[in-house]
């Protein structure tokens, strides 16, 4: 799922995407990958890294675009763990998830 969301007294979903948004792709498509390294020139390499779920964090540069990767705490309903932690990779403007998250709120 892709959202872009602009800065206007906080951030505010808009229906396409505009020049400076934040584009968070939550469980990418090969649609998403696709429309982010044609339309929004990622460097292939970036995305690559990013759909390795196993990841580790860390902070790379390619050209003026920035990758950040995370770890971070999700929730799991298994009895034995409380939570684990997953990869949550971002190109500063874009976020990308494999999982549904509560970083950037439903509003």
């Amino acid at each position: 799922m892709r959202k872009y969301l602009f800065c206007e007294a906080g951030f505010i979903e808009k229906p396409n995407w505009l020049p400076n948004c934040w584009v968070n792709v939550e469980c990418p498509t090969p649609d998403d990958f696709d429309f982010l390294e044609k339309e929004l020139n990622v460097p292939a390499a970036f995305l690559h890294d990013i759909a390795d779920t196993d990841e580790r964090p860390r902070i790379d540069s390619e050209g003026n675009w920035l990758l950040t990767i995370l770890r971070i705490p999700i929730f799991v309903k298994d009895n034995n763990i409380t939570y684990t932690t997953a990869s949550s990779p971002g190109l500063l403007p874009i976020t990308k998830s494999s999982f549904r998250s509560a970083i950037i709120r439903q509003q």
